[in-house]
């Protein structure tokens, strides 16, 4: 029963006391990382829903437009770079 009682009254030293505050690091969202893809050119690719399950109902040619990459709307593709931390070539923002 004594070492519990002297590991509490050991004070704890601040080590960073003098160090300068550094701004912690910006994770992706990894929901976003896994469904879309940036070009080089800065364009937000994704694909298409409806094309899961249930395709028997569906025609050969909706199942084959289902299946292409689509180009992400430009306010929708602003806000999935800022989750994953990255930003248009050529731009500072």
């Amino acid at each position: 029963m004594a070492a519990p009682t002297l590991l509490r009254k050991v004070s704890r030293v601040n080590k960073n006391k003098n160090m300068t505050k550094v701004k912690n690091k910006i994770k992706s969202k990894q929901l976003v990382t896994n469904r879309i893809r940036i070009t080089n050119n800065g364009k937000v690719l994704r694909r298409k829903a409806f094309k899961r399950h249930l395709n028997s109902g569906k025609s050969k040619n909706r199942l084959n437009r289902l299946s292409r990459v689509t180009e992400v709307k430009k306010v929708l593709a602003r806000r999935l770079r800022k989750f994953l931390g990255k930003v248009k070539k050529g731009t500072g923002k």
